[in-house]
């Protein structure tokens, strides 16, 4: 497996879309008299390569201009999914498919294999993975795929995809200008201003496993306070306001992140972070969707309205059947 370590910044690369296949009917017409021909132009066989010689019989190929002699016609292996007569050494040993077949066939993208059956999606990472690499290999942290032979692992020992690993952001610069346009984006839309400033610190996520009491005693530690899937955290520390960001998210993730902390101070501001914690949380969601919904992050805002859990994804559809078009409407009373 390739590992990548993680550099100070990282240009931002693309995801190139898989061919996806569809399947085609083929008439084999060499089944019928009517595809029998004689050679009268040069010719040569497909499957074997041979020289078709003149007055010899061959079989046309449908929408080719490729000709099969009759021996290949009748002892060549076929293909699994044209039934084209292929040679032995050009079928794929996985998919059973000739190499024309085989390129237009889904292909996993963790192990590039030909997926024949169910495959599985991800919100956050283009194409489709077969179910061995989904059962066997590690998750993505970020876009919770399978991960690939090319990964990448981060000081903190979180795994995350080679795709992920190309658009992450780990330039403290960035993250703190992505931090400010959030926080501008919930402020212009809501009308949200801080009156007391945060400070953006950025860690890396704390490895150890986190009981009860070091979650509820992290605002006392000297380590990373983010823990498991966090993503990020706010914290109000006597009068010192606090934003947490993780280091090396791809944008939609950092940007939702940072719209959700943006939330929880202005939450602190009017002393609400005591509330119930599905208006807490579901409030924090509701500025995070709207960030990603001017961002242009459609899967991520997708996969943010579709979450079932509580607080988060409950706390977020209260406050969608309490919108009627002015953020008074989502204030506790």
């Amino acid at each position: 497996m390739i590992e990548k370590n993680v550099p100070a910044r990282i240009s931002l690369a693309p995801w190139k879309e898989s061919a996806v296949w569809s399947r085609r009917s083929v008439l084999l017409l060499f089944f019928s008299g009517t595809a029998f021909s004689h050679a009268q132009d040069e010719k040569y066989c497909r499957v074997c390569g041979r020289r078709i010689e003149a007055g010899e019989p061959f079989f046309a190929v449908p929408d080719r201009t490729e000709a099969i002699c009759a021996r290949c016609n009748q002892a060549a292996p076929r293909c699994r999914f044209c039934k084209l007569p292929t040679a032995a050494q050009a079928i794929h040993p996985y998919s059973g498919a000739c190499p024309s077949c085989e390129a237009q066939l889904i292909h996993c993208q963790a192990c590039g294999r030909a997926i024949l059956g169910i495959r599985y999606s991800f919100a956050l990472r283009e194409g489709f993975f077969c179910p061995a690499c989904k059962r066997n290999r590690p998750a993505c942290f970020l876009c919770g795929a399978p991960v690939g032979d090319d990964l990448w692992r981060y000081p903190d020992d979180r795994v995350v995809c080679g795709a992920c690993g190309e658009r992450a952001i780990f330039d403290i610069d960035d993250i703190a200008r992505i931090m400010e346009e959030a926080g501008a984006i919930v402020q212009s839309s809501y009308g949200l201003a801080l009156s007391t400033a945060y400070v953006l610190r950025v860690e890396k996520l704390n490895s150890a496993s986190a009981t009860t009491r070091e979650l509820r005693d992290r605002i006392f530690s000297d380590r990373s306070p983010l823990f498991g899937k966090e993503l990020g955290l706010y914290r109000r520390v006597g009068t010192l306001s606090e934003i947490y960001l993780l280091f090396g998210l791809i944008p939609e993730l950092l940007y939702e992140a940072a719209g959700h902390e943006y939330a929880h101070a202005w939450q602190a501001d009017h002393n609400l972070l005591d509330a119930h914690p599905e208006w807490v949380e579901g409030f924090a969601q509701w500025a995070a969707a709207e960030v990603l919904r001017q961002k242009g992050f459609t899967a991520a805002l997708e996969r943010l309205e579709r979450r079932g859990d509580s607080p988060y994804g409950t706390g977020y559809r209260q406050m969608k059947r309490l919108y009627r078009g002015n953020i008074r409407d989502l204030l506790p009373r």
